[in-house]
C-alpha cells in the first residue's frame, strides 16, 4: 500500500493566495496525501474559504488556533500528522503537480532526505525556466553543507523537502515558538544530525512567493544580534558534529550574518542618530569582535574588512558591504 504522506499548511490571512495553495495539494498525482492545514487565527475569509475546499475533499483536516506564529502553527500540524512522511507548504505559495509523487520516488531510490529546486513568484510570475535535464545529485553533507546552505539556500527553509515524520517525533525535533527568523533553520539543522547525505534535484517542484513580504534587507527585527548569534550557533554546532569540509569559508558567513544586524538598525522607527549609536554598540558586540580577530590572524578576511569591525565604522561597512 501506498505510503500516507502528511502536507502541512500553516495559513494567516491568506484569503487571496489559499485556494492555489491548496488546490495545487488537492490535485497531486499522488493521492494517499493528509492536508493538514493549521489556522493561525485569521481574521480575513480563509477560514470560510477552507471550509468550502475542506466540504469537496476529506483528506483537508482544518485546525484552527487563537494567533500564535508560524512556528506553533506548524508544530500542532506536526503533533496532528499521521504519515509516514510530511512536508511543509506555505499558504502564499504552490507546489506542482508531481512534487510529491517525485520527492517520494526520490526518498525510496535513495533512501535519505529528498530536497528540490525552487522558483521565486513576484506579482504572480516566475522568470525561472524549468531544467531541461532533470538532475538528482547524492551528495554527503559533511562535504556539501557550504554549497547547499550558503550558495544554494537549499537548506534554509522547510519547504521543498520530504522528512521523515518518525525522525523527527523520534528526536522531538520543533520549531521554535519565540524566534521571528530562523527559526526554520534551526529546525532542518536538528533534523539533518540525522541524515549523513541527501538527494538534491534540480527540478523546480515548488513556487515560493515574495508578494507582500518584505524582504530581511528593508524590514526591521527586534533584537537581530541575539537572533543572529542562536543561528550561527547552530550552525557552527552542526558543522562541527559533522566534521564539515569548508570551515573557514562557514566562519566568514557567520561573521556576515551577525553584522546583518548593523544594517537592520537602520530599518528602525528610532531617529537617525539614534539608529547609529545602536549600530556602532552592535559592531563593538565581543562575539562580532571576537570572530573579526580570529579570522584575520587566520588570513581568512582582508585587511580592509577587520579595520571596519575593529574601529566600527558604520558608514564605510554600509557602503562597501557588499563587496566585502
Amino acid at each position: 500500500m501506498d505510503e500516507l504522506i502528511s502536507v502541512i499548511v500553516p495559513t494567516y490571512n491568506s484569503a487571496q493566495t489559499i485556494n492555489r495553495c491548496i488546490n495545487s495539494i488537492r490535485n497531486q498525482s499522488y493521492k494517499n496525501i493528509e492536508i493538514i492545514i493549521v489556522n493561525d487565527g485569521s481574521t480575513d475569509d480563509t477560514l470560510y474559504r477552507l471550509l468550502n475546499l475542506a466540504d469537496t475533499d476529506n483528506r483537508i483536516k482544518i485546525y484552527n488556533i487563537k494567533n500564535s506564529g508560524v512556528s506553533k502553527a506548524r508544530n500542532i500540524g506536526i503533533e496532528k500528522a499521521k504519515g509516514e512522511y510530511v512536508m511543509f507548504v506555505d499558504s502564499d505559495d504552490y507546489i506542482e503537480e508531481k512534487m510529491v509523487d517525485k520527492l517520494l520516488d526520490m526518498r525510496k531510490k535513495y533512501n535519505m532526505m529528498p530536497i528540490c529546486k525552487y522558483s521565486i513568484l513576484t506579482n504572480g510570475y516566475t522568470e525561472e525556466t524549468k531544467e531541461e535535464n532533470v538532475e538528482v545529485r547524492v551528495l554527503e553533507l559533511r562535504k556539501c553543507f557550504y554549497e547547499l546552505f550558503f550558495e544554494q539556500n537549499a537548506l534554509k527553509a522547510p519547504w521543498g523537502k520530504l522528512y521523515d515524520l518518525k525522525i523527527i517525533k523520534n528526536n522531538n525535533i520543533v520549531f521554535e515558538k519565540n524566534l521571528s527568523l530562523g527559526e526554520d533553520i534551526i529546525f532542518n539543522l536538528n533534523y539533518m544530525k540525522y541524515e549523513e547525505s541527501i538527494c538534491y534535484s534540480n527540478e523546480r517542484l515548488y513556487y515560493y512567493s515574495r508578494e507582500n513580504i518584505k524582504s530581511l534587507s528593508t524590514r526591521y527585527y527586534k533584537n537581530m544580534i541575539n537572533i543572529q548569534k542562536k543561528i550561527n550557533k547552530a550552525i557552527l554546532n552542526y558543522t562541527a558534529l559533522k566534521a564539515c569540509t569548508e570551515i573557514d569559508k562557514i566562519q566568514i558567513k557567520c561573521l556576515k550574518n551577525l553584522l546583518t544586524a548593523v544594517s537592520n538598525e537602520f530599518h528602525s522607527d528610532e531617529n537617525l542618530f539614534k539608529r547609529y549609536v545602536n549600530a556602532r554598540k552592535i559592531m563593538k558586540d565581543s562575539e562580532i569582535q571576537k570572530y573579526a580577530n580570529f579570522l584575520y590572524k587566520e588570513n581568512k578576511i582582508n585587511k580592509i574588512f577587520f579595520s571596519i569591525i575593529k574601529n566600527r565604522m558604520i558608514l564605510t561597512y554600509l557602503i562597501t558591504k557588499r563587496k566585502l
